[in-house]
């Protein structure tokens, strides 16, 4: 399956329909996984599976709760009187603004990390010479954090190219001969 065809089922499964919308509109060829797809939301039996993670939708939504409340106390509001701003705003209620805060918050924490490990890795293959395998172990151990990092903040981490599949299987060999 082609990486756009992934796209589109990953972004149909998280309930977000236009990008198969778009595809159907340009006249591309309907392939057997698409017809498929299709048939399966015509009848409504695509179901988002339970204890999902949020949408991109929801996850962008929960960002602008979050920067509205931190605007808002950065013109001098208080933060009971933001939230109370916020949710009337964006039509929620208080504790769903307070949840947005608390996540947005776990995001900063884990993108902080996130930049510190990127920093330590730099820094190992700058020091550790600049030969293939090192430089695909560095490619491959970025990959598998970042993929986690997805993760962890609630997204499906995009596939993974080529290289970093060649780079896994190099390392896992390297493992079995010792």
């Amino acid at each position: 399956m082609a990486d756009d065809d992934y796209e589109i089922f990953r972004a149909a499964h998280e309930g977000n329909l236009a990008p198969l919308i778009e595809l159907l509109r340009s006249g591309a060829e309907l392939t057997p996984d698409r017809r498929a797809l299709v048939i399966k939301i015509l009848e409504g039996k695509l179901k988002r599976p339970a204890h999902r993670q949020a949408s991109v939708k929801t996850l962008e939504r929960q960002h602008a709760i979050a920067r509205r409340v931190h605007e808002l106390e950065r013109e001098g509001r208080k933060s009971l009187s933001a939230i109370v701003k916020t949710a009337r705003e964006f039509g929620c209620s208080e504790k769903t603004v307070r949840n947005a805060l608390r996540k947005e918050s776990e995001r900063e924490k884990i993108w902080a990390r996130t930049q510190k490990a990127l920093e330590q890795l730099c820094h190992r293959a700058r020091t550790g010479g600049a030969e293939r395998f090192r430089l695909q172990q560095l490619a491959l151990e970025i990959r598998l954090m970042l993929e986690g990092t997805y993760r962890e903040v609630g997204l499906t981490p995009p596939p993974r190219p080529f290289i970093f599949t060649e780079a896994q299987d190099f390392l896992q060999s390297q493992k079995e001969k010792k």
